[in-house]
């Protein structure tokens, strides 16, 4: 955030340190809130979870398992040549080889996460850009009501873009 371009086409809000903290505190969130299944054991200060169905479909977006030829586990996708959807990724590794029976579980999905989290970027900036547009037009035409509504709406964006910012960058 400390790094983004002064004086690029950014929201002003991006540029406070209050947002450079909440982004910072937000890019940890994927960790806090994965592996949350029912604890089986501590060892050693290591926690052993039984996990449940917020881990299976958490825990894959942190990785993907590539070899040094650049196929991800089971040989059946490469990298550089990722299927448009996770549920295509999912279908060509029910395919995989070597070792059989791979799934996007099993050899993680972080590209889609990182894919994921940009496009949602990308529509909550596109939302916002919207909503500015709307509240200059109910400013313009001095309506206190939708200049009230119009507010609220764009600083509800500006909140979700930046937990989006921040949950994004922890896969970044």
């Amino acid at each position: 955030m400390a790094k983004l371009p002064k004086g690029a086409d950014l929201p002003d809000f991006l540029m406070t340190d209050e947002a450079q903290t909440f982004v910072g505190e937000l890019s940890a969130e994927p960790d806090v809130s994965k592996t949350a299944g029912r604890i089986t054991s501590v060892t050693d200060g290591r926690i052993s979870t039984e996990p449940n169905a917020h881990d299976f479909e958490r825990d894959p977006g942190h990785y993907i398992d590539v070899d040094d030829n650049g196929f991800i586990l089971g040989g059946a996708v490469k990298l550089s040549e990722l299927p448009l959807s996770r549920r295509d990724y999912d279908t060509a590794q029910r395919s995989a080889t070597k070792p059989a029976g791979q799934t996007q579980y099993s050899a993680g999905y972080l590209a889609y996460a990182m894919i994921d989290g940009y496009q949602q970027l990308r529509k909550d900036f596109g939302i916002y850009r919207v909503l500015e547009v709307g509240l200059k037009q109910a400013q313009d035409a001095g309506k206190k009501k939708q200049i009230a509504y119009w507010e609220t709406q764009l600083d509800i964006r500006r909140k979700l873009i930046l937990r989006d910012i921040g949950y994004w960058s922890h896969f970044m």
